[in-house]
């Protein structure tokens, strides 16, 4: 999600600042739901990832969007091109 986050910030579709990404209204469930402010071990794989996307990595290829198609309610979706599966996500473009 790191850098499906650092991607929509560059993109001309979306607000310009982490934050403004992050709190984007209806963007994400995690926020939504308030799974954000559960809090989060330095040692775990999540704080790991957005570690290496704040480095650059992006093995999203630049995508600005992701889904769990086992969870996901919104059909809308499934109308974006998949560029990469990374676990129980598809990346999307």
């Amino acid at each position: 999600m790191g850098a499906v986050i650092l991607n929509r910030v560059k993109h001309s579709d979306f607000p310009n600042t982490i934050a403004g990404v992050i709190y984007q209204p209806g963007a994400f469930t995690a926020v939504s739901d308030g799974q954000i402010n559960v809090p989060i071990s330095e040692s775990s794989t999540v704080y790991k990832a957005a570690q290496d996307a704040l480095n650059g990595w992006d093995p999203t290829y630049g995508c600005i969007y992701y889904f769990n198609p086992n969870t996901a309610t919104n059909k809308w979706i499934w109308s974006k091109t998949i560029v990469r599966t990374i676990g129980k996500h598809y990346f999307c473009k």
